[in-house]
């Protein structure tokens, strides 16, 4: 476990570069949520006058292209990861990559995988809860009239 540093983003005197490998350029979600990271770090410039810049990585969906995308990253001598995991135990190698380079900060988004509690933030919504209320919502729509089919997805910890 890193140990926690008390000083914000402002306090860093250099350009920082992140690192940001996504599921797919393809998908709307991710394109999204692209544009927001983008957008932060453009805010951050303006307050900060630094050059900051974030690098992308399309993993096309691949397990070994998260894995070769998190290795080209680190190769580039980033300060943080963004990583956006692709399968709770299949993205566990490019994790474990982001955590054995020292110095490196890593971001757990959207989805963690197994071990994610050792990066140094992970921002993902309550999933389960989100679900319980939608589920709520829907047998109160139906009256107790209709069937409901719920599917799951091995892959997926957000479905």
């Amino acid at each position: 476990v890193k140990e926690a540093v008390e000083m914000t983003i402002e306090d860093i005197d250099h350009d920082v570069v992140f690192g940001m490998p996504v599921k797919s350029f393809a998908g709307l979600f991710y394109v999204e949520l692209m544009k927001g990271a983008q957008r932060a770090v453009d805010e951050m410039n303006e307050k900060t006058g630094r050059n900051d810049e974030i690098i992308f990585m399309d993993d096309n969906k691949e397990l070994n292209r998260e894995l070769s995308n998190v290795e080209d990253l680190l190769n580039m001598d980033i300060d943080a990861m963004l990583l956006v995991c692709m399968d709770p135990s299949g993205s566990v190698p490019a994790f474990e990559k982001c955590l054995a380079k020292e110095g490196l900060y890593t971001v757990i988004i959207d989805a963690p995988c197994d071990g994610s509690e050792n990066a140094d933030a992970v921002i993902v919504s309550n999933n389960y809860e989100a679900g319980r209320l939608e589920m709520e919502m829907l047998a109160k729509a139906l009256d107790g009239k209709g069937s409901i089919i719920a599917i799951s997805d091995s892959t997926n910890p957000n479905a």
